[in-house]
């Protein structure tokens, strides 16, 4: 019995080893008159059940080809060459490799005097630094928007969250036929955009502003996807709309309309909803002025851009049960032969209610155990302009402007309660707390850059000039009851908090920059650069405790003045070597001198000066090595200031068992970051790997 137990096992074990295998079709393709081998020929594997590509290769000089790791399955085989008569073979593969030997091919009847070959594109080609997918190569339902298309396409995912990743990078800039669509809001053109129109999806580093006007490339480009649309739409109008209605009053309605006539481009989009589509990104939510500011060395601007505190009111989309409603239009047209304008306008309206639970155990010696329950309700309005002006003055000057306006207005109450147990499952604490909040805001930008490239190649000077101005209108009110035990679980003091904060802050950017390009030699160039800038940021808060009848019991505890400036000036020397048109090797170094002045105004006045200098160095090497694979390696170092919020000395109790409070004395930190890519197309094999 034990013997036909194992030879039952093993027979079973070789059953199911024999069914995970793979197989593999080769054969040879010759001339039918000659016999002479068929080179360059597309030989196309279809399922037989959808007509869908399985796989599908090219003949090499002998007229010889292979296609390997097939699963069993019926197929037809599709070959094709110019002046060839189609091939088409019908088979099933159930072994481990099956030979279709030779394969004759006859030539045309009769000589055409014109002849359209139509063939199917390869899924993926790589071109230079871009991957470039045809869309006609991935299967969506009819409805299906551009979003659905590219999560059919290797190395592109797209999160709950509506993120976009490409490459193992977020995907910051999304493009129609290289023009904007809805400024840098990269899911505006991927949600709206029907994927029927689509022919081509390209993903690429997009060079920033500067590095484009002067051809050097400054280290911070962005992920960026360029949607490429199908040469019948470039003159012609398209849309879709829908709607939905289902169980509990869920619904969804929305709809886009564009009209394309060559270079003009009109846009309009909306959608209505009840079931957590939200169709904007953390920049259509409440988060402005009063945080960090960034400055990056190494020959960037060193923080000539405003940086204040884009996302640190809500990153990513809410939980809970969200309705939305939005609108926008983009228009995008040349005027003459040189000027170039975009822009849009876009407006959302969200409400969010949500309902938690959270449980925290505290490991350690003394381990507790915290349970959180809760609801919130918040409603956020937000107005977006986006402009932008590329006007070629002459073959040798070019001017880019580029303002825009944020206006954002976010109401929020909850309400929550927190119990804190010991190893013991004794009361710690516990609290119940009921919090409302109004923030109001707007930012301001504005970016403008000039160049003039000079006759010989290569010696271009740019100047450039950037304005940011952001305000912030914060209120909140907390009611509050803090309840407290002693080691053996018994009641010991309660902390009632009835308290009104009032906290606008404010903070604008003055930035420029210069910067001048020299070849050397026949295959270097070298680029000097200036960068200065000066940031200022304001705090007041003010608070009030409850008198019993309403807040005016002002709290010089927990209220605090603060001015916050920070002026850098950036200078950088870097040389870049180009042997070929495949290699490019960058080496650069800046120095930055930084002042950071902290003022303190109340409740007592208090001045602390900082200085720092840096050497900020930056290196960038990219090869290509064939057509089907390329690798980047890049070096950067950067500086980062405290925010406004971090340096102001108040106590935070808007939690008494989390208090917190500023430091006027931080000093900036320093980042180094050191990341590299290596990207491998094969359009033969419709492989990929990054």
């Amino acid at each position: 019995m034990i013997r036909i137990g194992l030879i039952a096992f093993l027979m079973i074990l070789f059953c199911a080893a024999s069914s995970a295998q793979t197989g593999s079709i080769k054969g040879v393709v010759r001339d039918n008159s000659d016999s002479g081998a068929i080179k360059g020929a597309t030989v196309s594997l279809l399922l037989q059940s959808d007509s869908s590509l399985a796989k599908s290769t090219v003949t090499d000089a002998g007229g010889n080809f292979q296609l390997s790791d097939l699963k069993a399955d019926s197929f037809i085989v599709k070959i094709t060459s110019i002046g060839y008569q189609e091939y088409l073979s019908f088979i099933t593969l159930n072994e481990n490799q099956r030979d279709l030997g030779r394969i004759n091919m006859s030539k045309q009847g009769k000589d055409l005097s014109g002849v359209t070959v139509v063939a199917k594109a390869p899924p993926v080609i790589q071109k230079g630094d871009t991957s470039q997918f045809s869309a006609s190569q991935y299967k969506v339902n009819p409805d299906a928007t551009t979003e659905d298309l590219i999560k059919k396409m290797p190395g592109i995912t797209v999160d709950k969250d509506g993120t976009v990743t490409a490459q193992g990078e977020q995907v910051k800039k999304v493009t129609i036929d290289g023009k904007d669509f809805f400024g840098d809001d990269a899911s505006a053109a991927l949600k709206n955009l029907p994927s029927e129109v689509v022919d081509k999806i390209q993903v690429f580093d997009k060079l920033s502003d500067q590095a484009q006007l002067t051809g050097y490339d400054d280290g911070n480009s962005v992920k960026a996807i360029n949607i490429v649309t199908k040469s019948g739409i470039k003159n012609g109008q398209f849309g879709r709309a829908y709607v939905g209605y289902g169980t509990n009053d869920r619904y969804n309605a929305g709809g886009n309309v564009s009209f394309f006539k060559g270079e003009r481009r009109l846009s309009f989009v909306g959608n209505f909803n009840n079931i957590n589509q939200q169709n904007f990104g953390s920049q259509d939510l409440l988060g402005l002025t009063s945080s960090g500011n960034s400055n990056k060395g190494g020959g960037s601007r060193g923080g000539g851009g405003y940086q204040g505190g884009g996302n640190n009111f809500f990153v990513g989309q809410s939980n809970g049960i969200n309705k939305t409603n939005a609108v926008g239009i983009n228009y995008s047209d040349k005027l003459g032969k040189k000027v170039l304008v975009a822009g849009s306008y876009f407006f959302n309206n969200s409400t969010n209610n949500n309902a938690y639970s959270t449980n925290i155990q505290t490991l350690g010696e003394d381990p507790q155990f915290s349970t959180q329950t809760g609801t919130g309700n918040t409603t956020n309005f937000n107005h977006r302009v986006n402009l932008r002006l590329e006007y070629k003055i002459d073959s040798s000057n070019s001017v880019f402007i580029i303002p825009s306006i944020n206006f954002q207005n976010n109401k929020s109450r909850s309400f929550a309660s927190l119990q804190t147990l010991n190893n013991q499952q004794d009361s710690v604490n516990s609290s119940v707390a009921d919090l409302l909040s109004n923030r109001e805001g707007y930012n301001i930008r504005n970016n403008i850059l000039y160049r003039h490239s000079f006759p010989k190649k290569g010696r271009t000077v740019s100047l450039g000039f950037n304005m940011a101005f952001a305000k912030n209108y914060g209120e909140a009110t907390t009611d509050a009851n803090y309840r407290f035990y002693d080691s053996l679980g018994f009641f010991a003091k309660d902390s009632l908090q009835q308290q009104f904060s009032d906290n606008p802050t404010s903070g604008y950017t003055l930035g420029g920059s210069i910067a001048y390009t020299e070849p050397v030699g026949k295959k270097g160039q070298v680029q000097i650069e200036y960068n200065p800038s000066v940031q200022k940021n304001k705090s007041d808060q003010q608070t009030f405790l409850f008198d019993g009848d309403k807040y005016s019991v002002f709290d010089p505890k927990l209220s605090n003045k603060f001015d916050n400036i920070v002026t850098i000036n950036n200078a950088g020397l870097s040389y870049r070597l180009t042997p070929n048109k495949d290699e490019m090797l960058s080496l650069g170094v800046s120095y930055q001198n930084s002042q950071l002045e902290s003022q303190r105004i109340y409740p007592d006045k208090a001045i602390v000066n900082q200085s720092f200098s840096n050497f900020l160095p930056n290196a960038i090497w990219r090869k290509k090595f064939s057509t089907k694979s390329n690798i980047r390696i890049f070096y950067r170092a950067s500086t980062n200031f405290p925010s406004v919020n971090q340096l102001q000395d108040v106590v935070n109790l808007t939690n008494p068992l989390r208090v917190s409070v500023g430091n006027p004395d931080l000093r900036q930190t320093s980042t180094h970051f050191l990341g590299s890519r290596y990207t491998y197309t094969n359009s033969k094999t419709s492989q990929s790997f990054f």
